[in-house]
């Protein structure tokens, strides 16, 4: 899978990167919930990243973890990547 397909995913990152809108990393952070709630593993992959830097107001590093390790358990090559820096 090269690029998700999921909407919610794509319109959140056309907010997080300012395209087309204003960047606003809250309404970022929504539309990547929504798209990980729907178990798209990049959706699921931003939503950590936010969690992890505070992208959307909401800083833990703990569910980002978690988030991170769900997607490596699933073979997503991204999140391993991630999980190998955060140990």
């Amino acid at each position: 899978k090269a690029l998700s397909s999921n909407s919610n995913f794509a319109i959140g990152l056309c907010h997080f990167e300012g395209c087309g809108t204003g960047f606003d990393f809250n309404k970022a952070f929504k539309y990547f919930e929504a798209s990980k709630n729907e178990g798209d593993e990049f959706g699921e992959y931003h939503c950590a990243n936010c969690f992890r830097y505070g992208f959307g107001g909401i800083k833990d590093t703990e569910k980002a973890f978690q988030l991170y390790l769900k997607g490596a358990e699933k073979g997503f090559y991204p999140s391993m990547s991630e999980i190998s820096t955060m140990y």
